[in-house]
């Protein structure tokens, strides 16, 4: 357990995930497509209880959040199992102190409802940490330190689960990539890194190319609906391969980013339900 933790509060270099349960009071079709919605939903409820913060993120380049409806927990799977098919559990994550902050101090009370579309969906719970798969906190520092553990023992290979479709924008093009290329899913990790930990990770990427490859992998497309155009990622497992001769400091930084992935996403979309990721411990 670390000392954010134990001491209750928050640590100046946050990382957060938290989990809202949400009651609809409508019939939602196909909620886990709701990323356009719960993406309004989310800065909507912000601006109404904080308009400075709420502006700052409407004009973030590198959007500080993810979100994503997940879906109900298979029987036995830590969780609410309870949940019924009319609940939705509106998955959270902040990279920045000041929505960290404004996030771990709501409450369902504080926030009421939350609109889906036309449906008014009520606040059940707000579960923070430990009774979820998905919550959890952390700061840059906790992960950077478990990293250089992780790099120090010489530990080679490196899972990431992707639970919801991923994809990647291709430079200068209007074109997307559905493949979690070695590089493409760890620039994405280190540019968010680099955007908003005060412990910077510089990689070499010609010598990342060189000694990073795909191990093996388990994926399949998958489609997301976004109402007004549909999108097409990859969802499944692929393992990461670290040349025994590589750099440790390269060893260290990247299974940094693969901690980080749980908080971060990875690739495009991360704040409308794309590129929710775990690793494979």
């Amino acid at each position: 357990m670390n000392q954010a933790r134990r001491s209750g509060k928050i640590h100046p270099d946050v990382l957060l995930s938290l989990v809202v349960e949400l009651e609809s009071r409508g019939k939602l079709q196909n909620p886990t497509s709701l990323g356009r919605a719960s993406h309004a939903g989310f800065l909507g409820l912000i601006s109404r209880i904080d308009p400075d913060l709420g502006n700052r993120l409407h004009g973030a380049e590198i959007k500080p959040f993810t979100l994503a409806i997940l879906p109900a927990p298979h029987p036995g799977e830590k969780g609410r199992n309870r949940l019924c098919q009319q609940t939705i559990r509106l998955r959270l994550t902040s990279l920045k102190q000041d929505l960290s902050t404004f996030l771990w101090s709501l409450e369902p009370e504080d926030i009421g409802t939350i609109r889906l579309l036309s449906t008014e969906c009520k606040v059940i719970q707000v579960v923070k940490c430990s009774d979820d798969l998905w919550a959890d906190r952390s700061s840059f520092a906790e992960l950077y330190n478990n990293g250089l553990i992780k790099g120090r023992d010489g530990e080679s290979l490196i899972g990431l689960k992707f639970l919801s479709p991923t994809i990647f924008r291709m430079a200068e093009s209007r074109l997307s990539m559905p493949l979690p290329w070695p590089r493409l899913v760890f620039q994405s990790l280190a540019a968010r890194w680099n955007a908003f930990s005060p412990i910077p990770l510089e990689i070499d990427w010609p010598a990342f190319d060189r000694q990073v490859s795909v191990a093996r992998h388990r994926l399949e497309t998958k489609m997301l609906d976004f109402g007004r155009y549909r999108q097409v990622g990859f969802v499944g497992e692929c393992w990461y391969l670290i040349d025994r001769k590589a750099d440790s400091r390269l060893r260290q930084a990247l299974h940094t980013f693969a901690d980080f992935a749980f908080y971060a996403g990875v690739g495009a979309k991360t704040a409308m339900g794309m590129g929710q990721v775990r690793r494979i411990e």
